[in-house]
């Protein structure tokens, strides 16, 4: 018995090495590719099609390197309905954030509150037309924003450059505590509905 949950533990093991493997490549390709191209290394590379083409790979590489995590949640969900009723109400939060910051009147970026979304917008742009990244119609404004996790979700937003897709990453991260809070409600005491309560 002892054997058969080792070999198990290995052959899962050995799978995840596996997608490590190939997704890797995948990620670190659109900074190599980008990079090269930025820096007029190789400039035929700067351009929009060769950075949206190198941006799909990376979101499939990513996707790939989260299945088994993704898989590993809907089994849990499975067997917790309470899990389950967490995931789902963070799928749903999710998406009517993501909506409701994308849908007039919230859509109007001339509004101050939207002045940061639209800067990073018009950021973006710029890094992917003029070389240009911590410059946008402000000024040096954007300077006080730059931050690594905009050059990690470049990428991402490349697939589909918009605001829906920059307010979509950006609520999935905010609100991705709730499952996790999930967790740790049922490590504290150990009941699923405490645990749900915590969640939310």
């Amino acid at each position: 018995m002892k054997s058969m949950s080792n070999e198990v533990i290995n052959h899962i093991e050995k799978k995840a090495l596996v997608i490590r493997v190939i997704s890797m490549p995948l990620l670190l390709q659109f900074y190599i590719i980008f990079t090269l191209g930025y820096l007029n290394i190789t400039p035929q590379l700067y351009n929009y099609t060769t950075i949206h083409a190198s941006a799909v790979a990376f979101t499939m590489g990513l996707i790939l390197l989260l299945t088994p995590t993704i898989t590993n949640q809907i089994k849990q969900a499975t067997k917790d309905r309470y899990y389950a009723a967490t995931l789902l109400i963070y799928l749903a939060i999710t998406y009517e954030l993501a909506y409701l910051a994308t849908v007039p009147p919230y859509y109007g970026l001339n509004l101050g509150a939207s002045l940061d979304t639209a800067t990073y917008l018009q950021s973006y742009a710029s890094l992917t037309y003029y070389r240009k990244f911590l410059e946008s119609f402000v000024g040096p404004f954007f300077g006080v924003h730059a931050s690594p996790i905009l050059l990690l979700i470049y990428p991402i937003y490349e697939v589909y450059p918009s605001i829906f897709t920059l307010m979509t990453i950006q609520v999935v991260i905010l609100t991705l505590p709730i499952p996790l809070m999930y967790k740790l409600g049922m490590r504290i005491f150990n009941n699923q509905k405490y645990a749900l309560a915590t969640a939310l």
